[in-house]
């Protein structure tokens, strides 16, 4: 890893490692507003396309709560969570044991292992060391270790985040992630400030996601 990478490594297990503490295995242990806020994360990243009998990897898994979205909604896709923070894999692995969970950074995982999705649902938030730098890094590499398409939210400007969040101007994003996948849309999530952006590599969304653009 990189010097970059080792400094957004140290404050992303710093911080929720303090969420954990204080929140224990609730959506505000890994930093959503509310289970409701949550809960309207992972439907929009389910967008990307058909699961049933897929390959994903949940990248910055935190606790594995899209592993129990997945199943509660009957969606039969083979997982894999990982993270950096070791104390999160550890409860996720607690509350469901039936799933695959690794401790480890997501280039490490892919450089291991492709998947045909990835989904980042709020791995890229936190405000780090040369964000942009390391953000777009690791879009770049999840994006071409996957073999169909990659989900990744984001804070936007103007939506009254905390300093400590890395916003962003949606436009611009998307823009830069259309070099990456000319067929990327992007779907706000006003209530809730920030904006999915999903990269399929064969164009196709889902009728969910089309009937949003």
């Amino acid at each position: 890893m990189t010097r970059c990478d080792d400094e957004a490594a140290t404050r992303l297990r710093a911080y929720f490692g303090e969420r954990l503490a204080l929140y224990g295995h609730d959506p505000r242990g890994v930093d959503w507003q509310s289970a409701e806020a949550q809960r309207a994360r992972l439907e929009a990243v389910l967008a990307i396309g058909p699961l049933d009998g897929a390959s994903l990897l949940d990248a910055g898994c935190g606790l594995g709560d899209l592993h129990a979205y997945l199943r509660e909604r009957a969606v039969a896709a083979r997982y894999t969570g990982c993270d950096l923070s070791a104390a999160h894999v550890a409860a996720a692995q607690q509350a469901y044991p039936e799933a695959r969970f690794l401790a480890a950074e997501v280039r490490e995982v892919l450089a291991a292992e492709h998947f045909d999705y990835v989904i980042a649902c709020g791995l890229l938030h936190l405000r780090v060391p040369r964000w942009n730098r390391w953000a777009w890094d690791l879009v770049r590499a999840m994006y071409a270790n996957c073999r169909r398409g990659l989900a990744v939210t984001l804070p936007h400007r103007g939506a009254a985040h905390p300093p400590i969040l890395a916003a962003v101007d949606p436009a611009d994003w998307l823009m830069r992630l259309r070099l990456l996948c000319p067929a990327t849309v992007a779907q706000p999530l006003d209530r809730w400030g920030d904006t999915v952006f999903l990269l399929r590599k064969d164009g196709l969304l889902s009728e969910h996601a089309q009937r949003s653009q």
